[in-house]
């Protein structure tokens, strides 16, 4: 994999989490989603001064997570066993920045 391809697919997954994360938040209800988030000692995000850092950090935790999954890949051997290991490195980084 070239690192164009590594980023360009790095940038999609933080792309799609904060698609996700806007489309769960719209279902939801904004107010609701805050809330649940204040409810599990996350940071809700609504000044507008948070919008760039919070999209920086998604794309970044994007590229990170992709880049652990390439790397992993050849050594566990399967697609979904990298994922996991992949997944499991994203929530654990979002658990430990907000302690």
């Amino acid at each position: 994999m070239t690192a164009f391809r590594l980023a360009g697919a790095g940038l999609a997954a933080g792309a799609a989490n904060m698609i996700l994360g806007v489309t769960f938040a719209s279902v939801l209800g904004v107010e609701k989603f805050q809330a649940l988030l204040r409810a599990h000692d996350l940071r809700a995000i609504g000044e507008p001064g948070d919008a760039i850092p919070h999209t920086i950090v998604r794309l970044l935790l994007g590229l990170g997570v992709t880049l652990l999954y390439w790397a992993v890949l050849p050594r566990v051997g399967s697609t979904v066993g990298a994922a996991l290991v992949a997944a499991v490195f994203g929530w654990a980084f979002v658990k430990i920045e907000r302690d």
